[in-house]
């Protein structure tokens, strides 16, 4: 794994982790668009890394 890829997986746990506190509608929204877009860079992450075969 990449230092991106847990550097987004960190970044999402920590937002997630907001949002189960966050009541604020505008803070959830931004939220929610911060996580849009991690899924997002994974999901072109994975499909551009190399896979390591076991």
């Amino acid at each position: 794994m990449t230092i991106v890829v847990k550097n987004l997986l960190a970044r999402k746990q920590k937002l997630m982790e907001q949002l189960g506190v966050t009541e604020d509608a505008d803070e959830r929204a931004k939220i929610g668009r911060q996580l849009r877009q991690i899924k997002t860079a994974l999901a072109f992450l994975e499909k551009t890394e190399p896979k390591i075969e076991e």
